[in-house]
């Protein structure tokens, strides 16, 4: 048996209440789901994320900072300007013309993660912190220009 129509039989299980929890509308069913989780481009409602800079056009989207990132930023006391974000633009701009969807972004002093599709900071560390690590889950590395 294909282990997909095993799961598509999951559709027809009713939602188990537990108390504190709202079960969600069994509207789609557990394939449609399980292929929207697994679809990267599937777009899906992200709170962990706030817009920087207002588009300035079409081409421009700006750039979101995770909650992560900017505990980041303060914990080690990074500072996150204008030119910061101008320059992350212009690299995840590059990035997402090439296809990529996770990336490292190396900038002057920083080394930033990246999520190109959603045009988010996961995370940032100095460049003297980023010596020696390994980063994995990457399709791609942008080495930004001195400015």
């Amino acid at each position: 048996m294909n282990p997909l129509d095993a799961l598509r039989g999951l559709d027809a299980l009713a939602p188990i209440s537990q108390p504190g929890r709202t079960s969600r509308p069994a509207a789609a069913g557990f394939d449609t789901a399980l292929e929207s989780l697994l679809d990267p481009l599937t777009p899906r409602q992200d709170r962990s994320t706030e817009t920087l800079g207002e588009p300035a056009d079409d081409a421009s989207q700006g750039v979101k900072l995770s909650r992560h990132a900017s505990a980041r930023l303060e914990s080690r006391g990074l500072s996150f300007d204008a030119a910061d974000e101008a320059q992350l633009e212009s690299a995840i701009d590059e990035l997402d013309q090439r296809g990529s969807r996770k990336a490292l972004v190396l900038t002057g002093d920083r080394a930033w993660i990246v999520g190109v599709p959603k045009r988010t900071v996961i995370t940032v560390l100095s460049r003297q912190e980023a010596l020696g690590q390994v980063f994995t889950d990457l399709d791609s590395t942008y080495v930004a220009p001195d400015r």
